[in-house]
């Protein structure tokens, strides 16, 4: 647990820095629930296990009828090869303060064949 505290952390921080100062945010889905969906190009990032790091947002349409949040940004990593990803980091914004920073790992979670999931594969894995 400590090594992947270890690995996690300074990746954390470079990510988050690096989103800080120039994010190149990608619209990939508009859900039906009035929600966009981005990844941040710029932020895909290799690692040695051959899995992909990638920031991805979700942000309330600006007609959506229900804002629970202003956004909600994941750190995700992504295994193309078996179509699964587990989120490492998770924030909640609201008016612009974070209310939720949750740190750690989650379980890896399968792609299915819905529309998100579909797009999100083709817009992480495909180059």
């Amino acid at each position: 647990m400590k090594k992947i505290i270890f690995i996690i952390a300074p990746l954390t921080l470079f990510f988050t820095c690096q989103l800080s100062f120039a994010a190149n945010w990608v619209l990939f889905f508009k859900s039906a629930a009035e929600l966009d969906f981005s990844i941040e190009k710029d932020s895909v990032h290799n690692t040695s296990d051959g899995t992909l790091l990638v920031w991805e947002k979700l942000v309330p349409q600006d007609n959506a009828k229900f804002k629970p949040w202003i956004e909600l940004t994941e750190l995700k990593e992504v295994d193309c090869n078996r179509k699964r990803y587990k989120t490492l980091q998770k924030e909640i914004l609201y008016e612009n303060k974070p209310i939720e920073q949750q740190y750690g790992e989650s379980q890896w979670i399968y792609l299915d064949t819905s529309d998100l999931d579909t797009a999100f594969y083709k817009t992480v894995c495909t180059k």
